[in-house]
């Protein structure tokens, strides 16, 4: 399937503002867990799947990072982070843009593991399928929103300290919504069409 990229961020935008609420309070129960052995995996792999959970439609639970299916994909989910890293590790020697073009083409392969219990080479293979052909509009898709956001923090700013610092903070909670409901759109559109 070939991603359209306005269409991408504005599906977006929709589901990260869609799931704001929630993607703040599990992302404040991440860090207050982070702390705790064995919790904190789980609730680690909790946050890697939210872009699944925002794309299947469903309301975003408030506690979802402490399903504890999460702590039973413990093994699979480290393996294929494993192999990413160690995929691109060697990539990153060749100037950057290769490591980044691999990070792209293996961007579904956890959502893929935890959400599709795919095996982990499965899931890297699969997620190269089907990000062939996308990885410019995946790459605008993440980069633009961001940019944007930025821009009129920055507009704000030479305009005035204040404003430009509030939007600033505005920007950097935005942020994070924004990205994680790209990546559930993208997940919707190119995995579970």
């Amino acid at each position: 399937m070939k991603l359209d990229l306005m269409e991408t961020i504005q599906g977006g935008i929709q589901r990260g503002l869609k799931s704001f609420p929630a993607l703040i309070v599990n992302g404040i129960l991440w860090v207050l867990t982070i702390w705790i052995p064995y919790l904190n995996v789980g609730t680690t792999i909790g946050m890697a799947n939210l872009p699944a959970k925002m794309a299947s439609d469903e309301g975003l639970s408030m506690t979802e990072i402490f399903n504890p299916e999460y702590r039973k994909s413990f093994g699979e989910f480290f393996i294929v982070v494993g192999l990413m890293v160690m995929g691109m590790l060697p990539a990153y020697l060749l100037m950057i843009v290769p490591a980044y073009v691999l990070g792209i083409a293996w961007s579904l392969a956890v959502l893929l593991v935890l959400d599709q219990k795919l095996e982990p080479l499965a899931a890297l293979r699969k997620s190269n399928e089907l990000t062939y052909g996308n990885k410019w509009t995946i790459f605008f898709a993440n980069v633009l929103p961001v940019f944007a956001i930025f821009v009129v923090a920055g507009i704000g700013m030479a305009i005035h300290e204040y404003l430009g610092g509030f939007l600033y903070f505005v920007g950097i909670i935005l942020v994070t919504p924004v990205s994680l409901g790209i990546a559930a759109e993208i997940y919707k559109k190119l995995a579970k069409s």
